[in-house]
């Protein structure tokens, strides 16, 4: 329903070297199913329209971690590098699937890259959000502009997760908050997205 362009692989995309796991993004067509319980001919619907049938060819492989444990309120953090270029869109995210709420700590699109994008989605209107960067009050949330180039260096996006509110960090930080309940664990997500143009 996101229009993206990849398929996440169980194994291929993902390298551990040095300490670091990598997300690796290779354009490789692939056919799949997109849910694996479902038929290869079952139609999926999205809510503006019909994505196609359950088994597509994508024309891009890339990588996603997904914990199978659940976590709720504490303070998540990564530290982490990402290339530059058009088409690139790495997610540090919290969704816990309960009417799609969902925890954005960061997205980043590689043809801006230095911009950090933070978000929450919510079914009761996300409403307070407020930057620490100058942006007036917004819903659901945006890209903040920043001094970071995330292709140079290490860089350190945190989140702390309240039972009253949240907060974004970047490099130790406040960049973001916003106020309200988010009560439903969740499992922690980092993936590398390739979207199409109107995704």
């Amino acid at each position: 329903c996101n229009k993206e362009q990849q398929y996440y692989t169980e194994k291929g995309n993902a390298e551990l070297k040095k300490g670091f796991l990598s997300s690796v993004v290779k354009k490789e067509p692939i056919t799949a199913k997109v849910l694996h319980w479902e038929a290869d001919d079952q139609i999926l619907k999205c809510k503006d329209f019909d994505a196609g049938k359950n088994k597509q060819t994508y024309n891009y492989t890339s990588g996603m971690i997904y914990s199978t444990q659940k976590f709720h309120y504490g303070y998540y953090e990564i530290k982490f590098r990402s290339d530059e270029g058009k088409g690139l869109w790495p997610a540090f995210w919290l969704y816990s699937g309960h009417e799609n709420d969902e925890i954005d700590i960061f997205e980043i699109k590689g043809e801006r890259n230095s911009d950090i994008h933070v978000d929450i989605h919510c079914p009761s209107g996300c409403n307070n959000y407020k930057t620490t960067l100058g942006l007036v009050k917004k819903n659901w949330g945006d890209f903040l502009k920043t001094s970071s180039a995330w292709h140079v260096g290490l860089n350190v996006v945190g989140l702390e997760w309240n039972p009253e509110y949240i907060k974004w960090y970047l490099n130790g930080k406040g960049i973001a908050y916003w106020k309200g309940k988010m009560e439903f664990p969740s499992p922690i997500i980092a993936n590398l997205a390739i979207p199409s143009n109107d995704g």
